[in-house]
């Protein structure tokens, strides 16, 4: 159950929510009403009330719920189906996905595998091992920090916006310096050109190897993934 999910139910469960177990002397519409009204409370019936009504299921009530689960998928999900969708979770990378498209099919194909993800920690592991070998460098702290899955999606968006923007700069540096290049003669006046432009390659090395160490404190923990691409920005366009 993800980190979000675990306080919804825990607000839940501070209503008191009767317990269940399909007993003769229980009222079943009783129970049912008194849920959906918490649910509704909270906002969250059509989000997550049938998740924590069963929640509140014991004894044959359980057991049927169980039964009635597994019939569910037989009938509308076949096993072969499943085992397709369990393959395609486990063989599942970013490659040239957006972050958010890569957290939207890793979600939903999640759900066909849960016990290969068992707790968030794992949940979080398996997600940061999808991504490119880029972010997935930049995001070493984020394995073993007590952030939630939502918030270590927000952070692998954040990096990968800045690196874009990155990119974008240097392309367009490059750019001006081939344009020059281009246009100037040896034997001409534009020489002069070539002579300015000296420094302005110097400090394009500059920003990048203090981007490449920048990565690497990533590593060592100094400061968040986030931070040191921002502060990556800030010295290329400082310089």
């Amino acid at each position: 159950m993800a980190d979000d999910e675990q306080r919804r139910l825990e607000r839940f469960e501070r209503f008191r929510p009767p317990p269940f177990s399909g007993a003769e002397s229980e009222d079943a519409q009783g129970f049912l009403d008194k849920c959906q009204r918490m649910l509704r409370i909270m906002g969250i019936l059509e989000t997550s009330g049938v998740s924590f009504t069963t929640f509140q299921f014991s004894g044959a009530a359980f057991r049927w719920w169980e039964q009635f689960s597994d019939l569910f998928l037989e009938k509308f999900v076949p096993q072969s189906c499943r085992e397709e969708l369990r393959r395609q979770f486990e063989q599942l990378c970013q490659g040239n996905m957006s972050v958010t498209q890569y957290e939207m099919i890793y979600s939903k194909l999640a759900r066909h595998a849960i016990w290969l993800i068992p707790t968030d920690r794992e949940n979080i592991r398996r997600f940061i091992d999808g991504l490119t070998f880029q972010l997935r460098l930049l995001m070493t702290k984020e394995r073993m920090s007590g952030a939630t899955f939502d918030e270590v999606v927000d952070i692998a968006r954040q990096i990968e916006m800045v690196r874009s923007q990155e990119r974008l700069i240097v392309v367009h540096q490059l750019a001006t310096v081939l344009t020059v290049l281009t246009q100037a003669s040896l034997h001409s006046v534009h020489y002069q050109r070539i002579v300015l432009i000296i420094p302005h390659l110097l400090r394009l090395l500059h920003v990048i190897l203090r981007v490449i160490r920048s990565s690497s404190s990533v590593r060592g923990g100094a400061v968040s993934s986030a931070e040191n691409w921002v502060i990556s920005r800030e010295i290329f366009l400082g310089y």
